[in-house]
C-alpha cells in the first residue's frame, strides 16, 4: 500500500479512498474502513495527483514504471500484502499442450521456463528495490503501523479462502476446496525453500525443474 500523504496509524486510512486492480485489495481496503476506486495502474499517478485517491495498492516497481514515487509520501511495510510477481508468462490449456504443441515444443517450454519465470521474478526484485531506494530518496518514508494493522491484515486473509472457493463455484470449477488447499499447501513450500535456499535466480530455478519441471507430463 503506498499513499500520497503521511500515514501515522491505521486510524489515518479511515475514509480515505483506495484505487486498486484486483478484488481482493478492494475487499482488504474495505476491511481497512477505506472507499475504493476501481482504476488501471496507468491512472495512479493522475489520481493521486488531484486526490481523486489517496492510496494505491501494487508492487513496489510502480514507484518508477508509473511515476508514483512522484507523490508518494508513505509506502507501509508493515507485511507482504500478495502482490505476486511473474504470476504467468506462459499459459495453455490442456488441449493446446497436448494437441498443438509437439513434442520438442513440449520439451523446449519444459526445459527453459524455470530460467524464464526466474529471471522475470528476479527483475521484480532489482526493480522493487530501484523504486524503492528512489521514492526514499525523493521524501517517502517505509511506514510500519504496527500490531493493528498486522491483526486487521490476519483477521483479513482468514475469511479469503472461503471467498476464493464460493466465487471459483459461482464460475463452474467443480474441486475449488481442493485447488485452494494445494495452493496454500504449495506455497507454505516453496516459501520454505527459499528461505532455505535463498533468492538466487540460478538456484531457485534449479529447484523449480527438480521438483516441478522434470515431473511434468509431456
Amino acid at each position: 500500500m503506498m499513499c500520497s500523504f503521511e500515514v501515522k496509524s491505521i486510524d489515518d486510512l479511515k475514509a480515505k479512498k483506495s484505487a486498486e486492480g484486483s478484488p481482493m485489495f478492494a475487499r482488504f481496503a474495505a476491511h481497512l474502513g477505506m472507499a475504493r476506486l476501481q482504476l488501471p495502474p496507468s491512472e495512479y499517478l493522475q489520481a493521486l495527483q488531484r486526490g481523486t485517491a489517496d492510496c494505491v495498492f501494487g508492487p513496489r516497481d510502480w514507484l518508477n514504471a508509473y511515476s508514483l514515487k512522484d507523490v508518494v509520501k508513505s509506502i507501509i511495510d508493515d507485511t507482504t500484502l500478495g502482490v505476486v510477481p511473474a504470476v504467468s508468462i506462459m499459459t495453455v490449456n490442456k488441449t493446446t499442450w497436448t494437441s498443438k504443441l509437439s513434442d520438442t515444443q513440449r520439451k523446449a517450454f519444459l526445459k527453459h521456463y524455470p530460467d524464464a519465470l526466474m529471471r522475470v521474478v528476479h527483475g521484480y526484485y532489482a526493480d522493487e528495490k530501484r523504486g524503492l531506494d528512489d521514492a526514499l530518496a525523493k521524501g517517502a518514508k517505509l511506514v510500519k503501523l504496527g500490531p493493528a494493522f498486522t491483526k486487521a491484515w490476519q483477521d483479513f486473509i482468514t475469511k479469503e479462502p472461503a471467498i476464493v472457493i464460493e466465487g471459483a463455484k459461482r464460475r463452474g470449477v467443480v474441486n475449488a476446496e481442493q485447488l485452494v488447499k494445494t495452493a496454500a499447501e504449495t506455497l507454505k513450500k516453496w516459501e520454505g525453500i527459499v528461505d532455505k535456499i535463498g533468492r538466487d535466480p540460478v538456484k531457485v530455478a534449479s529447484e523449480l525443474r527438480a521438483q516441478v519441471f522434470d515431473k511434468a507430463g509431456m
